[in-house]
């Protein structure tokens, strides 16, 4: 979908990227989506507050939604978000009186223990408590989180066995500070989750790693990619051109192929064909009449092959 600014200019937002907002119903995180598109990557929380306003805290939840979402990569600047100790100590008494009240926390207690099998533990209550009351998820999202747990903790360790609360209470920060108390909001994450798995699994596989993990610095690469948006084709051609242009798999060159194309609004094949002129992008038959637009084009690769031997310290 293409937009036209006010003034001149247009900005795109992928089907994709437009699904995932209207689903996650957030008006904010749209309004910022747009902002942050129409001002082309140039960000800061104040300014956003300011344009749309907003406070800057509504703007530091959005972004969290947006990030949550695999829409953009938050700024370097830290971003407040909730912190084990600044939860609250609840006492026995403070969850005997909850349960006793007739609020939906006694059905939410009574629904986990049937699903652990088991009464929780006292710390196993106060962290559910803490779901719960500070961090204000409602009992429907609390058991969608927890569902999803089970899920990854099993298809990380493999086995029946049932994670700990202590897990549950980790996965339930990042789900408030990305913005999900919804469960619209749970569902399109989940889902956005879901495909980025899958992508993973896809890059992997195109990336030669088969029969080990990736180390730290390789996933912190997949993770990055699999979130830019970008399909399984897309990324192949990067990987096709890094290791035309380098001989091998350099992450770093790779990276900033797909950075540029990222920052340019390719999004598919035919975008980056049309808009891309290095000599990839060109059929041999286009390249052979057109003998000034090649020389170019090589000039552009060997500046962007240049950048990254500067990076790396082994450029002049």
């Amino acid at each position: 979908m293409t937009n036209v600014l006010p003034g001149g200019g247009t900005i795109s937002i992928s089907g994709r990227d437009a699904r995932a907002l209207i689903a996650a119903r957030d008006g904010n995180a749209a309004l910022l989506y747009l902002h942050i598109l129409a001002s082309g990557g140039a960000f800061s929380y104040g300014a956003a507050a300011g344009t749309l306003g907003c406070s800057e805290q509504e703007i530091r939840r959005a972004m969290g939604v947006l990030g949550g979402l695999g829409l953009v990569e938050a700024p370097s600047a830290p971003v407040p978000a909730l912190q084990r100790e600044e939860l609250p100590e609840y006492s026995a008494a403070d969850i005997h009186r909850e349960m006793q009240s007739g609020s939906a926390f006694a059905g939410l207690v009574e629904e986990v223990q049937r699903i652990y099998g088991k009464l929780l533990s006292s710390d196993g209550l106060r962290k559910l408590f803490g779901i719960y009351d500070s961090l204000g998820m409602p009992p429907e999202v609390i058991l969608m989180l927890l569902t999803h747990c089970i899920e990854e903790y099993q298809r990380k360790n493999g086995g029946s066995r049932l994670p700990a609360m202590g897990y549950v209470e980790k996965a339930a920060f990042t789900w408030h500070n990305a913005g999900i108390f919804t469960l619209e909001q749970a569902e399109s994450y989940l889902k956005v989750m879901d495909e980025r798995r899958g992508l993973q699994a896809e890059l992997r596989r195109l990336l030669g790693i088969r029969d080990r993990e990736p180390s730290p610095t390789e996933q912190k690469y997949i993770e990055k990619w699999s979130g830019m948006g970008f399909s399984a084709e897309v990324i192949g051609m990067a990987y096709d051109r890094t290791v035309m242009q380098t001989g091998k798999l350099a992450w770093r060159y790779m990276d900033s192929i797909l950075t540029n194309w990222q920052q340019n609004g390719f999004r598919t094949v035919e975008e980056i064909e049309a808009g891309d002129t290095r000599p990839a992008a060109r059929t041999q038959q286009q390249t052979a009449k057109d003998p000034a637009a090649q020389t170019g084009a090589q000039t552009n690769e060997l500046d962007e092959l240049r950048r990254f031997l500067n990076s790396m310290g082994g450029g002049r």
